[in-house]
C-alpha cells in the first residue's frame, strides 16, 4: 500500500467518526472542489451522460458506493449547468404572471 493510500485511509477512519454534519459540510466542499477541477460544463458528452445513467441505476439497486455517490453528484451537477447552457428554462413568463398576480393580490388587500 502507497503513502497516500495509507494517509488517505486513516484521515477517512478519523472522518467517519465526525458527526454527520461535518462530514456533510467535507462532502459539499469536496465537490466544490472536484467541480472547479472538472471540465467546464459546455463539454458534456454521451459517456459523461452514459456513466450518470449507470450510477443512476447502482443508486435505485442501492449498490452505489460511497465514492460513486459524490461522482454521480458531481455529473448530475454537470448535466444540469450543461443543460442550463444550452437550454435555459423559459422563466421569464413564469416572473411576469407572479408579477401579475402579486399586483392583483395587492390591489385585493388595499379593498
Amino acid at each position: 500500500m502507497s503513502i497516500v493510500q495509507t494517509e488517505y485511509t486513516q484521515v477517512l477512519q478519523r472522518v467517519k467518526t465526525w458527526p454527520m454534519e461535518l462530514r456533510q459540510n467535507l462532502a459539499g466542499e469536496i465537490i466544490e472542489s472536484l467541480e472547479a477541477d472538472s471540465a467546464e460544463a459546455g463539454e458534456w458528452n454521451e459517456t459523461r451522460n452514459a456513466r450518470r445513467c449507470d450510477l443512476i441505476d447502482k443508486e435505485i439497486d442501492g449498490t452505489l458506493a460511497a465514492a460513486e455517490r459524490i461522482e454521480l453528484e458531481l455529473l448530475q451537477r454537470q448535466a444540469v449547468a450543461h443543460r442550463d447552457q444550452v437550454a435555459p428554462f423559459p422563466v421569464e413568463g413564469a416572473r411576469s404572471l407572479h408579477a401579475q398576480l402579486l399586483a392583483q393580490r395587492r390591489l385585493h388587500d388595499q379593498d
